[in-house]
């Protein structure tokens, strides 16, 4: 698709859509360094601190490390988790004299799906698929995909017994 096809692609939404996406983003923008989620590196489970909230974010697939790509999707929004140096960490590099620390945090992306309206949870769910697909393409290993839904939809019990990614989120006015 060119970039003006992901521009028509969404001129089908409403303005819902883009509320709903504000909301959650500025939610998580305000939860950075704050919120974590826990995960499990080569069985040791580890918490990864939320350290950025990313609107539109491109999902490209290259074929080698300098290609520039072709762009695959775009995550709603994408939540990027990452571990913290700890003292055990510290202390692995003192015992081996490391003098130049090495160490990069662990990565783990959450993206979002968002739907201010369940018209279809099958065509939900393979969204998400795709995203999960399209995140893998990427190069993105370590990441899940969420379907972020109102709390008060008609069908979110449905979605999240078909698909247990979901989040829910209360419904608010549009401000004034």
């Amino acid at each position: 698709m060119t970039p003006s096809g992901w521009n028509e692609s969404g001129a089908m939404r409403d303005a819902g859509h883009d509320q709903m996406q504000l909301q959650i983003w500025r939610y998580y923008v305000s939860m950075i360094g704050i919120m974590n989620i826990n995960g499990s590196v080569y069985g040791k489970v580890k918490a990864y601190w939320l350290t950025d909230a990313i609107v539109e974010m491109p999902l490209i697939a290259r074929r080698a490390e300098h290609d520039s790509g072709v762009i695959v999707g775009f995550a709603d929004i994408a939540l990027l988790f990452e571990t913290r140096k700890t003292d055990e960490d510290e202390k692995w590099e003192k015992d081996r004299g490391v003098s130049v620390s090495h160490w990069k945090p662990d990565v783990w992306y959450r993206f979002l799906e968002i739907k201010p309206k369940i018209y279809s949870v099958g065509a939900i769910i393979r969204q998400c698929k795709a995203t999960q697909h399209a995140a893998r393409r990427s190069g993105i290993r370590s990441c899940d995909v969420f379907a972020a839904v109102y709390n008060d939809d008609p069908g979110v019990s449905m979605l999240a017994e078909m698909y247990t990614a979901t989040s829910t989120y209360p419904r608010k006015a549009p401000a004034q």
